[in-house]
């Protein structure tokens, strides 16, 4: 990989070092975060052409320094704003589509109380197992779950075919007393696609209908999606010194689940977005490719709502669980920096 940087100071070809950050520019850090660089690096003026090559870990990258500006492919770039546009390109959702999967317990209202109500432990164990087993499955396939309702949960299936929905289904009808009907969306945007979703799944008939069992409908070109896709991890700042540590366990789960709601309200308004919570106190998110503007736009929002600081790591794909990985580590280079934003992009290697 050959970009222009700059630097004021040169290290040793093939050196491999972490420096405090110290960034002159908004440009440059941020474009070098797009590009799968730590944020710990240091960058100021002054253009020098360097090679990146990434090691087993995206925490220590090996930067090797050229002599001059020039690069021999494709372009030469010198100044900030231009390798912000370059970089952006070749980092940015490149997916024309997105495939979310709805999963619905079939006639499960009236199956907890036949012929008698059944215990709410049981019932919540059973959610629990059909839960995991969904997780399971589906990160099998490199994708992403989400609890939601419990009685309907949200998978992110890109690259997952029909054959393999079959396979679901059969595998939870072969474990459980209960069956799962599923619809199946794809969509410019996540928010599209789930509405798809829903909507295919609903023309199949009634989620209480007793004569809905282990249906199975679609829209779109399941399973042919591709391209780089976006996926965002927030948490709140310090929850265990401001929150869990000071204040009562009811008053924070509430705090938490505020900070959810609002976050979720405002990416599906403002992006067409779909955020869900995930437990403890992060929250993740499929969202079509925005600028780093944009997540600060978000955070703030929640922080003006509710009073609850959030960072977030942005992570960038060919798969749910690429992108995904890719956020987490970008989520604890906030973590370990103080920044309120980091991202990964495509480039930066993962080992899982």
């Amino acid at each position: 990989m050959f970009e222009t940087w700059g630097s004021g100071q040169r290290l040793p070809t093939g050196s491999e070092r972490e420096c405090n950050q110290s960034p002159v520019t908004r440009d440059m850090p941020s474009v070098a975060r797009s590009a799968g660089v730590p944020s710990r690096w240091q960058f100021t003026p002054g253009p020098v052409l360097v090679t990146v090559t990434w090691c087993l870990s995206v925490r220590c990258p090996r930067v090797q320094y050229a002599p001059s500006c020039r690069v021999n492919d494709p372009v030469a770039v010198t100044r900030p704003i231009i390798i912000r546009e370059i970089l952006y390109e070749s980092v940015s959702n490149t997916r024309d589509a997105v495939q979310l999967s709805l999963v619905q317990l079939d006639n499960y209202g009236p199956w907890t109380v036949t012929p008698s109500p059944r215990r709410e432990t049981d019932l919540q164990a059973l959610q629990a197992r059909l839960y995991a087993t969904l997780a399971d499955f589906v990160g099998g396939h490199d994708g992403y779950a989400f609890l939601d309702r419990i009685d309907n949960m949200i998978a992110v299936t890109d690259g997952m075919t029909v054959a393999d929905h079959e396979r679901l289904q059969e595998r939870i009808r072969n474990q459980y007393p209960v069956t799962i009907s599923i619809g199946v969306g794809v969509g410019e945007t996540p928010t599209a696609a789930l509405e798809t979703a829903s909507r295919v799944l609903q023309a199949e008939g009634s989620a209480q209908d007793a004569e809905r069992t282990a249906r199975l409908a679609t829209a779109g070109p399941v399973g042919e999606t591709s391209g780089s896709l976006t996926v965002a991890h927030f948490d709140v700042i310090d929850v265990t010194g401001e929150f869990t540590d000071q204040k009562g366990a009811g008053e924070t789960s509430l705090a938490i689940q505020r900070a959810t709601v609002s976050l979720a309200s405002y990416l599906r308004e403002e992006h067409e977005g779909m955020a869900r919570f995930v437990g403890g106190d992060n929250i993740i998110a499929l969202c079509p490719s925005l600028e780093e503007e944009a997540f600060e736009a978000a955070t703030a929002h929640v922080q003006a709502t509710t009073g609850i600081p959030l960072q977030v790591g942005v992570g960038e794909g060919e798969t749910p669980h690429e992108a995904g990985y890719r956020a987490k580590l970008a989520l604890e280079e906030c973590r370990e920096t103080g920044r309120r934003i980091d991202r990964f992009g495509p480039q930066a290697t993962i080992d899982r």
